[in-house]
């Protein structure tokens, strides 16, 4: 079974309003576990450097952000906020900042996202717990491999997928049923993807569209439950948004990093640096990472009432304020 959540402002305002968090959705989970790269490490580089990278401050603890990432959200709403931990810190967080689809990393070798799933990880599953994978975002950056802008992107569309789908079927045969698999953001939204943006859109955009083909076919054929959440649609909520003046979640600049000299505060930037962005936007995926799967718990009519009733309330205030 595969469920896709297409995010509308105002499910993501429901998110952003910490109403998803408040629902059901750790139904029938026994635990939870993370593979991906910086938009979910919560300190394997940090640990694996001595505490050097990425540097405090102005980065939160480990995060390639200046606060929590939203796997800590999600590991918390679902009941588990141990978690979201770093895999060197004891936790069940395998994902490394820099990691790739293939097994190579930028920030170390053998952190990408095959390393992780076939080396790192004991490759027996808990059948009763949500597997949640986030990977490609830097496999589609134009830069080399000492991070200077380079012609050409990493990966092409097709090797990525391909990456995923065979970590995906290893963890499947593993035992592994319930997966919530994110997109990848829109690359040409990032400041650093300043030169290439209609490029890194194209690429992410083309990815994104062959992925929610694969997972559903891949979900059919295996009868496991595939969840898609939407990074891309919420990247490009939120950032347009904050060009509108930020009416619904209050961001104001989605183009200078909020680590940068003279810029404005964190909670109102998109980006903390120019790749990575804020907590408050970590914040509002998780939230919304929660929505889709509480609206995925089968049967959940009260969940669903739930949901239902949140989305008519924010839409009632809105038209009154």
């Amino acid at each position: 079974m595969l469920n896709i959540l297409r995010l509308g402002r105002r499910v993501l305002l429901l998110a952003s309003l910490g109403l998803a968090a408040s629902l059901p959705a750790q139904a029938g989970y026994s635990n939870v576990y993370f593979f991906g790269d910086s938009l979910s490490d919560t300190g394997n580089v940090f640990l694996a450097s001595g505490g050097t990278e990425p540097s405090d401050p102005p980065y939160y603890q480990g995060r390639l952000s200046n606060g929590p990432t939203w796997v800590e959200t999600v590991a918390a709403g679902l009941g588990f906020p141990g978690a979201s931990t770093a895999l060197l810190a004891g936790g069940n967080n395998y994902s490394w900042a820099g990691a790739f689809s293939s097994t190579n990393g930028l920030a170390a070798p053998n952190t990408g996202l095959q390393a992780q799933v076939f080396g790192q990880w004991s490759g027996i599953a808990d059948p009763g717990a949500l597997y949640v994978l986030g990977i490609g975002g830097n496999d589609f950056r134009y830069i080399d491999g000492s991070h200077q802008p380079a012609a050409t992107p990493y990966s092409d569309p097709a090797t990525v997928l391909n990456n995923l789908l065979a970590s995906l079927s290893y963890m499947i045969d593993a035992g592994a049923s319930n997966f919530l698999v994110a997109n990848v953001p829109d690359m040409g939204l990032v400041p650093e993807s300043a030169g290439h943006r209609a490029e890194s859109t194209a690429l992410a955009a083309a990815y994104n569209s062959a992925l929610s083909t694969a997972l559903s076919a891949l979900a059919a054929a295996r009868q496991v439950t595939i969840m898609e959440f939407d990074l891309f649609g919420l990247l490009n909520d939120v950032i347009s948004d904050a060009e509108n003046g930020g009416v619904q979640y209050g961001f104001l600049d989605a183009t200078t990093p909020c680590f940068a000299p003279g810029a404005i505060s964190c909670d109102q930037s998109v980006f903390s640096d120019y790749l990575h962005p804020t907590a408050r936007v970590h914040e509002l995926a998780g939230n919304a990472a929660l929505a889709l799967i509480a609206a995925n718990q089968v049967p959940e009519p009260a969940t669903l009432a739930l949901l239902i009733g949140g989305l008519l309330a924010v839409g009632a205030s809105r038209r009154r304020a």
